[in-house]
């Protein structure tokens, strides 16, 4: 009995002694609390990322929300309305169809330019999005 209880410490010891030098490093950064793991404060390069979604909300009878994007954005209508509307661009390059009340569209940007956009079913909701390189 009393060697199994000198194993089980001894386990328990080395458990925590391991957890120490990962997190004396970095290793374990987050894997108890669910985070990502912490930057590396002597890594190199650029940190800078390009959003890669955008949202366009519909509330009442209003477009608002992101008006740029860089080109491969997906944006995103999320119709916050109890209406049905539309999201459509002018220049005919994508039309959401009827977007339910609660319901979503998005669409992919590929080229660069001011895209007007409206609701077929409500001409004066309108807005634009820039999308960029």
């Amino acid at each position: 009995m009393k060697r199994t209880i000198q194993r089980i410490v001894a386990i328990v010891l080395m458990a925590a002694a391991a957890m120490w030098v990962a997190a004396l490093f970095g290793f374990a950064s987050g894997f108890l609390s669910g985070e990502p793991p912490a930057i590396n404060p002597y890594a190199t390069g650029s940190t800078t990322t390009t959003p890669t979604s955008s949202v366009i909300t519909i509330v009442g009878f209003a477009f608002g929300g992101d008006e740029a994007a860089a080109v491969g954005t997906e944006v995103t209508v999320s119709n916050q309305s109890s209406s049905s509307h539309t999201w459509t661009a002018r220049d005919g390059s994508f039309a959401s169809g009827s977007i339910a009340a609660g319901g979503t569209f998005a669409f992919v940007f590929d080229a660069a330019g001011t895209y007007e956009f409206f609701c077929e079913f409500h001409p004066g909701m309108s807005g634009s999005i820039t999308v960029t390189d």
